[in-house]
């Protein structure tokens, strides 16, 4: 395996209090890590009247529990933000993520 060239940011959502008191949707840190990324697939397109870009990576990272990376988070990688859409364990030495970001103009 390649060495682990690029750091991610793996994100949870979270809930925070405004000012006001009421709860305020937003995402925190959950872990640093250094990963090896690979392109899984990428597709361009043109719906109503708007560019629609779309990356899938994988991000292959040490190990971890699987119980607290879930798809119910994102990564940030660069400026861009991936939603994690599967977890996989690999004999408890590797954990793969595949994630997806969706852009459109």
């Amino acid at each position: 395996m390649a060495a682990l060239k690029d750091q991610i940011t793996i994100q949870k959502f979270t809930y925070t209090s405004s000012s006001q008191g009421s709860d305020v949707r937003d995402w925190a840190t959950h872990t640093l890590a250094w990963a090896n990324i690979e392109e899984i697939s990428g597709s361009e397109g043109f719906i109503s009247e708007m560019d629609v870009y779309s990356d899938v990576k994988s991000f292959k990272i040490p190990f971890v529990d699987g119980s607290t990376v879930t798809a119910r988070m994102r990564i940030k990688y660069g400026s861009d933000y991936f939603y994690i859409t599967r977890v996989n364990q690999d004999n408890r030495l590797w954990t793969t993520l595949t994630a997806v970001r969706n852009d459109d103009e």
